[in-house]
């Protein structure tokens, strides 16, 4: 099913990136990204009047005020030129200290929201109208659209592209469960199979696909859907599906597969609701503890004798507070400061991380490392990071010491963690470094060990240095 063409008006696509058409034919003139993005936010929230000084301010906050106004008054003429002039439509309802958009006309983001919430909301909704909503969903909202000098904006950006993509997901899970109970594998197959692509690491969607393979009589798809997943997992995190991935896997190599199609959703991914989440920003610590078996091969022996010190790993984590949410065959990824908010947050992570590595013994390597960051969350605690760039980060940094050191049981943090714990620890710098997923070069630090530090007044004598340290530490606690 496509999308609706509407060929007569204003028609604007924003999801899976920008399209402007006037009855029927693209908008000529000029285009830039202030104009996409002021424009994209005006339709979003065209529910309001929008205060000029406010909007200069989200697009160009590193502008003084009076150049910033000045922007949005050019940009806002040019929006007027291509839109309004062609027409002789007024779009833009203009004061001279408000803005607000308010033409008529076909704009596919809040179409599909509209048609999602009522779906998401309304079990009585038929699977029609939840397969007409999820073909909108083209793509990520405004994707490929970029401003990394207003801060704002991208805030504002990150929460709606999260916002729409979990009521994407939701929609492919309702979907692909209730194909299943009625018995039609293939049909569900196709809405999973898409959930697997907005979300390939989601290890549920996974397992869910690959039964949908099985079911449908395509068992070679299945584990070729799993292999791939395993070499993903492997060169791009260096971690293990888990073992009821692992184990399904075999039991599709050996034909044992006789589940039920109800099986199928009993065990559906955890974005499971009636009621759609909606995205929260907000900080966490995220640490990643990695478990690597030196003296054996085979993957059963293996995952038998990771079982123990994962356990005591995992014990200790929960013992400074950290919230275990992944656990893949040696592998562990826990949140501090999530979901409860913690003071020292990113303390407690650090100590955890040289904690786990302490039960590194003969035959078994522990790296850990921690990265802290923005984390975009729906309050679903299987699934805090669902962005997934802070835990990305985080899970990369156990690099680091495999390249800068001979040592295996050792702790590596961001830049970003080291800022907040410095004068807790002792720590070495393993120097800047380009991890994947980050915009620019980030300094890795290595921990030695606890400085001894109790307390700021302790943590602030330990980096200040002598000249002036007074005067430092009175600012510091005033």
């Amino acid at each position: 099913m496509s999308p609706p063409s509407p060929d007569n008006g204003l028609a604007l696509r924003l999801l899976g990136g920008f399209e402007a058409r006037l009855n029927g034919q693209p908008i000529a003139g000029s285009s830039y990204n202030k104009m996409y993005a002021l424009l994209a936010y005006l339709v979003i929230e065209r529910e309001q009047d929008h205060r000029r000084e406010v909007l200069a301010d989200l697009l160009w906050s590193g502008n003084d005020p009076a150049t910033a106004r000045g922007n949005l008054r050019r940009t806002l003429s040019d929006l007027r030129r291509v839109l309004e002039l062609p027409t002789g439509t007024v779009m833009f309802l203009t004061s001279k200290h408000t803005i607000r958009f308010i033409a008529n006309g076909y704009i596919d983001v809040l179409d599909f929201t509209r048609q999602a919430l009522t779906s998401l909301v309304n079990d009585g909704v038929d699977q029609y109208n939840k397969e007409k909503a999820i073909t909108l969903y083209q793509g990520e909202f405004l994707a490929g659209l970029s401003l990394p000098d207003s801060p704002d904006f991208e805030y504002w950006l990150q929460i709606q592209r999260e916002t729409m993509h979990r009521h994407a997901l939701v929609l492919l899970e309702q979907l692909s469960n209730s194909h299943a109970q009625m018995g039609n594998f293939k049909e569900a197959l196709q809405f999973s199979f898409r959930y697997t692509e907005l979300e390939p690491w989601n290890e549920s969607a996974q397992r869910r696909t690959m039964r949908l393979y099985a079911l449908s009589g395509q068992n070679n798809a299945a584990i070729d859907q799993y292999l791939i997943f395993c070499r993903r997992l492997k060169s791009e995190l260096g971690i293990l599906p888990d073992e009821r991935t692992q184990l399904l896997a075999e039991q599709i190599r050996k034909g044992e597969l006789h589940r039920r199609s109800t099986d199928i959703v009993r065990e559906a991914s955890s974005l499971q609701m009636k009621q759609p989440l909606l995205a929260e920003r907000r900080q966490a610590t995220v640490l990643y503890c990695e478990l690597n078996v030196t003296t054996l091969e085979d993957l059963d022996e293996v995952m038998v004798f990771l079982s123990s010190p994962q356990t005591r790993c995992v014990e200790i984590i929960q013992q400074l507070s950290g919230h275990i949410v992944q656990t893949h065959g040696g592998g562990l990824l826990a949140y501090f400061g999530y979901p409860q908010a913690h003071e020292d947050a990113a303390r407690r992570a650090v100590q955890a991380a040289l904690s786990v590595t302490r039960e590194a013994v003969h035959g078994l390597n522990i790296r850990a490392s921690v990265h802290t960051g923005l984390i975009i969350t729906g309050g679903d605690q299987s699934i805090p990071d669902t962005v997934g760039n802070t835990s990305k980060l985080a899970i990369q940094l156990r690099h680091s010491i495999a390249h800068n050191d001979a040592t295996h049981n050792d702790v590596a943090i961001s830049q970003a963690t080291h800022d907040i714990v410095t004068g807790y620890f002792d720590c070495s710098s393993l120097g800047v470094q380009s991890l994947s997923g980050s915009a620019r070069p980030l300094e890795i630090f290595k921990v030695l060990q606890e400085s001894g530090a109790r307390t700021r007044l302790d943590a602030a004598v330990q980096i200040t240095p002598l000249v002036g340290r007074k005067a430092e530490i009175t600012k510091l606690m005033d």
